[in-house]
C-alpha cells in the first residue's frame, strides 16, 4: 500500500463504535479469601500451616466468584475432628495408594516461598483445592474434571487419585451435606473474608508495623523494653588496670 492510498484509508476511517473504550476491569484481591481459607485448614492436618501464598495462586489460577470461594471455606469450616486422622492414610508411605513424585516446578515455587523442604505430593493445601472442586461441582451445572485441578489450578503439584481421595473424604466427613451450606452461611463467610482483607489492609498501610507485624510502638513493646532494662544487675564495683595488672574491684 502506498502513502497516498494510506492516507485516503485514514481519511475514510470511520470508528466501529462512538462509545468510548471501557477501562479494564479492576482485579479483585484475593489475599482476604486466601488467608480465610488457610486458617480453616484443620491445624493437625500436618505439621506447617498452609501457605497463603500457595492458596492465592490457587484462587488466580481458578478465577472463583467470591461465592463459591466462600462456599469452599463453609466445607472447610465444617470438617470434624475426625477429618485429619482418615485423610492421612493417602500420605502412608505403607498404604496401597500410589503416589508419583511432586513436580520440579512445584518445588522451585515452594523454595521460592521461602520453605527449605520441597513438600510430599500430599500437604495441606490440597485440602483447600479439594473443597474449592466441590463448591463449584455443587454451584455449577457441570464442574470441572479432576485434571483441571492438579494440572492447571495446582500446577501438577498433586497426583489426580490424592486429588480425588481428599475430596471423597471430605464428602464422607460432611456425610455428604454440602446441600446444608445455606446463603445466610455463605454470606457470612464472604464478611469473614472481607474482614481478613480489611485487617490485611491495614497492617501493610500502618507505618509502625513490622515486617513479623508487631506494633514497634505499642505500649507492650514499650513495656518490654523496661522490663529488660529492670533486669540487669547494678554492680558498684570497679576494676582497675594499671600498669599492666588487672585489680578486681572490691565486692558490692
Amino acid at each position: 500500500m502506498s502513502d497516498e492510498e494510506l492516507d485516503r484509508y485514514f481519511a475514510n476511517y470511520v470508528p466501529l463504535s462512538n462509545l468510548p473504550t471501557p477501562p479494564p476491569a479492576k482485579e479483585e484481591n484475593m489475599d482476604g479469601p486466601a488467608t480465610q481459607l488457610a486458617n480453616l485448614v484443620p491445624s493437625n492436618a500436618s505439621t506447617r500451616r498452609p501457605s497463603t501464598s500457595i492458596i492465592h495462586e490457587f484462587l488466580v489460577r481458578s478465577n472463583l466468584p467470591i461465592e463459591t470461594i466462600a462456599f469452599a471455606s463453609c466445607i472447610l469450616d465444617a470438617l470434624s475432628t475426625r477429618f485429619v486422622s482418615t485423610w492421612r492414610n493417602i500420605s502412608n508411605p505403607n498404604s496401597h495408594l500410589d503416589f508419583d513424585p511432586v513436580s520440579n516446578h512445584f518445588i522451585t515455587a515452594c523454595k521460592a516461598y521461602g520453605y527449605s523442604t520441597p513438600p510430599r505430593a500430599v500437604e495441606p493445601e490440597l485440602i483447600v483445592l479439594a473443597a474449592l472442586s466441590l463448591a463449584v461441582a455443587f454451584l455449577e451445572d457441570r464442574g470441572q474434571p479432576p485434571r483441571y485441578w492438579t494440572e492447571f489450578v495446582a500446577e501438577e503439584a498433586f497426583t489426580i487419585k490424592d486429588f480425588t481421595n481428599t475430596e471423597i473424604y471430605i464428602l464422607r466427613d460432611i456425610d455428604y451435606g454440602l446441600h446444608r451450606f445455606g446463603m445466610d452461611m455463605v454470606q457470612e463467610a464472604m464478611s469473614a473474608m472481607e474482614c481478613a482483607r480489611g485487617l490485611m489492609d491495614a497492617n501493610a498501610s500502618s507505618p509502625n508495623t513490622t515486617k513479623d507485624g508487631n506494633d514497634s510502638g505499642s505500649a507492650h513493646g514499650r513495656e518490654s523494653k523496661r522490663l529488660k532494662r529492670s533486669l540487669r544487675l547494678s554492680l558498684p564495683g570497679e576494676a582497675v588496670w594499671w600498669n599492666g595488672v588487672h585489680t578486681p574491684g572490691p565486692s558490692p
